[in-house]
């Protein structure tokens, strides 16, 4: 497989029932604006698929998001040829749909 595309409200599901592991692809100075409670950094031009990939739970789905989904698509294609057998879900529209569906988000500060 290579990606799926979900939607915030399914994200939101998986979160609950612990059956997730997000990474975030965006930069540092963005994260510590606001992000998603759980998310890994893992900024997109510091990218270490192989690093990465051998850190991920085997028991858990995918997710990566960015700002909109632009990044986040990409790292789910670099991370899709380095290990095609895992799943990944790019979370459609970001971190910007993320809010804008009313969920919350936190100061990466914290």
């Amino acid at each position: 497989m290579a990606y799926g595309e979900i939607y915030a409200e399914t994200l939101q599901e998986w979160l609950e029932q612990e059956d997730v592991h997000l990474i975030d692809v965006r930069e540092d100075e963005e994260y510590q604006e606001a992000c998603i409670t759980g998310a890994h950094l893992h900024p997109l031009s510091r990218f270490a698929p192989d690093q990465i990939i051998e850190s991920l739970p085997k028991d858990k789905k995918i997710v990566i998001h960015c700002k909109a989904g632009g990044r986040s698509a990409q790292a789910c294609q670099i991370l899709s040829a380095h290990a095609p057998d895992l799943e990944y879900y790019n979370l459609e529209g970001g971190i910007l749909d993320w809010i804008a569906t009313g969920h919350p988000v936190k100061s990466g500060k914290d």
